[in-house]
């Protein structure tokens, strides 16, 4: 099965991912190994931070496509953001001063653990009154919507799109939200699942074994859509692609 890996910390020494070229390399190849052939990098935009620009994420994501060449890896990679959520977002999306996910209308947002669910529902509204289609970043985090999972399907009445972490699927952070995270899928209310990568151990891009589950449990055409096919298609309708 092809996969796409469209949340990921790989860019070197911009943000708390891989710190630098050689930790990047060893994780391109472990993307490889486990089977993706399309990257998304994603480094955080928070507020009050010293973020990458877009022409400094572009030109790194340049450097990791001419690695993954070089070394016959067979990935085509692509540009995009995890955006901590904060007022200013909408206009930063609309002037093009924080990428959304390689050049789609597609904006990966995240939020602190904490956030209420009226603030984030609020949130998600202001970057779709924008112009842009928000994805909340690894849903199972955020406590006022994992304790009542119905929200989930609020969000994606709203507009949203809802990305999961493949170590949470795996049951990295515990039974009970694995099984929250498992009945969305089965529900059809997860489009994306990612790795968050942010190193090459601890965190390291692990993906086809979340893969071979999620085949086995829910069958081959859910697999393909929330482990491939969503994150291709938003590729293909951004600019990255015309």
């Amino acid at each position: 099965m092809k996969l796409a890996d469209m949340h990921c910390h790989i860019l070197p020494g911009i943000d708390d991912g891989a710190p630098d070229e050689e930790m990047s390399t060893r994780m391109l190849r472990l993307e490889a190994a486990e089977g993706v052939s399309s990257i998304i990098f994603t480094p955080h935009f928070k507020p009050e931070h010293h973020n990458a620009s877009p022409r400094t994420v572009l030109k790194l994501t340049a450097r990791m496509q001419e690695i993954a060449i070089q070394e016959s890896l067979g990935i085509k990679v692509y540009a995009g953001n995890e955006i901590l959520f904060f007022d200013e977002v909408p206009t930063l999306l609309e002037h093009g001063d924080v990428l959304t996910l390689a050049g789609s209308d597609h904006a990966l947002i995240e939020f602190y653990p904490t956030e209420l669910y009226d603030r984030i529902r609020s949130a998600l509204y202001e970057v779709l009154a924008a112009g842009f289609t928000p994805i909340v970043a690894h849903v199972e985090r955020y406590l006022d919507i994992i304790g009542y999972p119905e929200r989930v399907n609020e969000l994606i009445a709203l507009g949203a799109e809802i990305q999961v972490n493949a170590s949470t699927v795996m049951g990295k952070y515990g039974f009970s939200v694995r099984q929250i995270v498992r009945r969305l899928i089965s529900r059809r209310s997860v489009h994306y699942i990612a790795t968050d990568a942010h190193d090459d151990r601890r965190r390291a891009p692990l993906l086809s074994g979340c893969a071979h589950l999620i085949e086995k449990k829910y069958g081959t055409c859910c697999a393909g859509r929330i482990l491939h096919d969503n994150a291709l298609n938003l590729i293909y309708s951004g600019s990255e692609e015309k």
